[in-house]
């Protein structure tokens, strides 16, 4: 998911846009539902908004979830295998959830499944665009005569291309971002390529003439801007106070500031960086080794978790995708 929104946002800022985007997900090992949502202006941004103008799904518990968030006039994806599934078949989608969209539906005169939220969604005048992605996926790998696997795992870049598209946004932005992405493996940049070539057909054969009046429009700017998440503000805030030192356990996403951190100890450019005498990260694991050079502007340890105690440290219009 982090995937797919990074390239869309990535897209977007080549385009000269502002951006502000917000990534929401359980604290589990995998299986539960996670999102991104990200907001696009020509005009600089401080928050997220609730409401989204283009909704992206992979599966239907995301459509179940987020559907009812799009706004009249907006769009919204999903797969042709979604167009009826039964709320209670939605794996991880709570009872709490399933009543509030049952009670909702019900006053509808709607029946309690993903068919009922897109009527819905169609009668407040949301676009409804449904994609198979196996026909993208099967014509990628005939086209590159590659697995159906490696095909498959171009999903994210589909899903985006397909949202872009629809926008109206010039695909070489999308592609400038999956070079940025894939930077020095270009056999993964060529198959992406196709894919977002492959995607923009799909939109232009299936859905010409849609009638969807969201448009994403690139804008020129000279201005110098910093592309980064919330994980990255925060280490380089912390640089700039002048931390020295960091403790961390290490578990995803908690690592993700200070993997950052050890990958970035200064604002100095890597040549003047180059030269300062003990320079590198100090990177050691308590209780187990790996240790790195001593003497460099920072310094991170990583701890173990032990029974009774344990310590973290966690780095603190619109589109939406979702995946479980």
């Amino acid at each position: 998911m982090d995937t797919a929104a990074v390239m869309f946002a990535r897209a977007c800022a080549m385009g000269g846009l502002h951006l502000f985007g917000r990534r929401e997900y359980y604290s589990n090992i995998m299986g539960r539902h996670s999102y991104y949502d990200v907001r696009v202006a020509r005009h600089e941004l401080t928050c997220h908004r609730d409401q989204v103008d283009l909704l992206t799904t992979f599966e239907p518990e995301s459509l179940a979830r987020h559907a009812l968030a799009v706004m009249p006039g907006g769009g919204l994806i999903y797969d042709v295998d979604d167009a009826d599934v039964p709320l209670e078949r939605i794996t991880f989608l709570d009872e709490r959830v399933q009543e509030d969209l049952r009670a909702y539906l019900s006053e509808r005169g709607l029946p309690a499944s993903t068919a009922g939220l897109l009527a819905d969604a169609q009668q407040r005048g949301v676009h409804t665009f449904a994609v198979s992605y196996d026909e993208i996926t099967h014509a990628l790998a005939e086209a590159l005569q590659v697995p159906q696997a490696a095909a498959d795992r171009t999903l994210n870049t589909i899903a985006v291309a397909l949202s872009c598209a629809l926008l109206g946004y010039d695909p070489l932005y999308l592609v400038k971002a999956l070079e940025k992405t894939f930077r020095g493996r270009q056999r993964i940049i060529d198959m992406n390529r196709r894919a977002v070539e492959l995607s923009y057909a799909f939109v232009r054969d299936t859905f010409g003439g849609h009638g969807f009046e969201r448009r994403l429009v690139p804008q020129e700017t000279r201005e110098r801007r910093l592309f980064l998440n919330g994980n990255q503000a925060v280490a380089l805030g912390k640089l700039a106070g002048g931390l020295a030192f960091q403790t961390y356990y290490p578990i995803s996403p908690a690592t993700d500031e200070s993997v950052y951190l050890e990958a970035h100890e200064s604002f100095l450019h890597p040549r003047r960086r180059g030269n300062r005498r003990g320079g590198g990260a100090d990177r050691r694991r308590a209780g187990g080794g790996e240790h790195g050079r001593r003497g460099g502007p920072y310094r991170s340890t990583q701890c173990h978790r032990h029974l009774g105690s344990g310590l973290f440290a966690h780095g603190g219009g619109s589109w939406l995708g979702g995946d479980q």
